[in-house]
């Protein structure tokens, strides 16, 4: 369970990469608490790394990051897990996340608007959207070919365009049930949508989602 929003803190954020290191960032910014006993920032608690110092991971839970911009994030974050932290998002640009990014969850992250679903990051394989204000219509006609599991669920979504011949062979599941209304499918390619596109109420659990890509990495298959 998420900590109350109550006890947030509220990071301030530079609104562009330019001039930033992530070591500085890390440093400076509030999103990752610092371990003072740690040697290295890639030792803190929420930080992973690769053997040669490069960030590949962010875990951060509940935090106020209302004035930051997506834009600050690494190239290189594989791994990025900010269920709970308030970005204040109006209109998610997909196209400035990491994209290295493969594990993606911005639960409960205050993102509103719209949402461009056609140009995620191409090695993408989980996505994480539930419980923000995301609107509108979304495209599942050219999600990434690695995509596996997905959930737009409990958001303001009112239609959903969808190609079955286009579904990634990879993905089990896309949750688009809407608490308030049902969202409307519309399929191109056939007269009935495809099973894994799902509207009613449907459960993912994408903390299942991340161990079973972290043991894929215990046997040298995984992303991390």
């Amino acid at each position: 369970m998420l900590p109350n929003r109550q006890t947030m803190n509220q990071a301030n954020c530079p609104v562009s990469p330019e001039g930033w290191n992530i070591i500085t960032a890390l440093r400076e910014l509030s999103l990752i608490d610092r371990d003072e006993d740690a040697l290295h920032e890639c030792q803190w608690s929420g930080v992973a790394c690769t053997d040669d110092g490069i960030l590949h991971g962010i875990t951060c839970y509940a935090k106020d990051a209302s004035n930051c911009s997506i834009q600050w994030l690494p190239q290189t974050i594989r791994n990025l897990d900010m269920r709970g932290v308030s970005f204040s998002i109006r209109n998610l640009d997909t196209r400035r996340l990491p994209r290295e990014c493969q594990f993606c969850a911005f639960e409960m992250g205050d993102i509103r608007g719209t949402i461009e679903l056609r140009t995620l990051p191409n090695d993408l394989q989980i996505l994480n959207l539930e419980e923000n204000r995301i609107s509108g219509t979304v495209h599942l006609t050219w999600l990434p070919a690695s995509m596996r599991r997905m959930s737009m669920a409990r958001n303001r979504i009112k239609k959903a365009i969808v190609s079955n011949s286009l579904l990634p062979l990879e993905l089990s599941v896309v949750d688009m049930y809407q608490p308030f209304d049902l969202v409307r499918v519309v399929c191109l390619d056939s007269e009935a949508v495809d099973k894994r596109v799902r509207v009613g109420l449907h459960m993912i659990r994408f903390k299942d989602a991340l161990d079973d890509l972290d043991a894929k990495d215990e046997m040298g298959e995984g992303i991390l």
